[in-house]
This record gives structure tokens, C-alpha cells and sequence, in this order.
């Protein structure tokens, strides 16, 4: 099966929360954000261009590391640089970015000030009250986590769920009569 536009981005996003999680420079992490932007928005399948040979980094925030990548996808069905972070990541960490309202930064920060390695801990942390004492971490995110083992959900790129407290957008109805 060829690949999609959509699994160049799923790879660039995967990429991008690794990075984010192991704490690299926030520029190269909103690169491979906007590059899966760029790829997953495109409307020609980027295979087909690379199957062209035709110039990647025409297209808008890919130069030619990132088009690179992009090639190995299309050609290969994967990228060593995202099987090297997944393996330098520990699993349990990247299981906690299936939970919603735990983003890789939030993750991150999880991890380096409390510990939080694994759905377990989480979920202590929770108990104990240790995560609303995090900066950014009030109320909210200590209430979805109190029990994030029935919540664990795959994470997709652009899955990530709107607040709850925010209520839908008004629809706008322009007729009149």
C-alpha cells in the first residue's frame, strides 16, 4: 500500500512529541509539527512527487533535511530517526500521551519534577495531590488524571480533544425568514 500524506504527518507529529518529551530545542520540534502541517494538508501525495523526482522543499517549511525524510518514508515505509527516539523513550512515557490533557510537554514535565514514568505513578501523583501542585497543572489536569488508566485512548495527529469546559462554536445561520 502507498503511503499517504497523512502517514508522512503521523510520523513527523511522533517525531516532534519524542523530541518534545526528551526536552530538544523547541524550534526543530515546531519544524517537524509544521512539516506534518504542510505534508498533511498538501493536496498531492507526496510519494508521488518524490516517485517524480520532483523539488520537496518547494513546498512551504521543508528544506532539504526534511525532504530528506520525507523520501526515506515514501521509499522505506518508515524513519530511523523516529525508531531511534522510540527506542531512546521510555514506553511507559509514551504510553501517558494517550491520555487526554497530557500533551509531550506536560509529559515531559511529569516526568522531570515528579517522577511520573508509568500510568501507575500517575495516577498516585494524582491521589497525593502532587500534580495540581505543578505550575499549569491546576484543577483540570489533575481531575482527568485521576484515573487515567480507563482513559488511555491512541493518540492521533490532530485527536486532540477539545476542552470540555469550552462550549461548542455557535453555529451562524445567515437566512433570515
Amino acid at each position: 500500500m502507498p503511503i499517504q500524506n497523512s502517514d508522512v504527518a503521523d510520523i513527523f507529529e511522533k517525531v516532534a512529541d519524542l523530541l518534545e518529551i526528551k526536552g530538544e530545542n523547541r524550534f526543530r520540534v515546531r519544524a517537524y509539527r509544521d512539516a506534518a502541517r504542510t505534508v498533511g494538508g498538501h493536496s498531492r501525495s507526496v510519494a508521488e512527487m518524490v516517485e517524480q523526482d520532483e523539488d520537496l522543499t518547494a513546498l512551504s517549511g521543508i528544506g532539504e533535511d526534511l525532504a530528506g525524510k520525507i523520501r526515506e518514508i515514501v521509499e522505506t515505509g518508515t524513519l530511523s530517526q523516529a525508531e531511534e527516539l522510540e527506542k531512546e523513550t521510555d514506553p511507559s512515557l509514551r504510553e501517558l500521551l494517550g491520555l487526554p490533557g497530557l500533551g509531550p510537554e506536560r509529559v515531559s514535565e511529569l516526568h522531570e519534577r515528579l517522577g511520573v514514568s508509568s500510568l501507575q505513578e500517575l495516577e498516585e501523583a494524582a491521589r497525593d495531590g502532587k500534580i495540581g501542585e505543578l505550575s499549569g497543572f491546576g484543577e483540570r489536569p489533575s481531575r482527568t488524571s485521576s484515573r487515567p488508566s480507563s482513559r488511555i485512548a491512541p493518540r492521533r495527529r490532530g485527536s486532540r480533544s477539545p476542552s470540555p469546559s469550552r462550549p461548542p462554536a455557535p453555529s451562524r445561520n445567515t437566512s433570515t425568514g
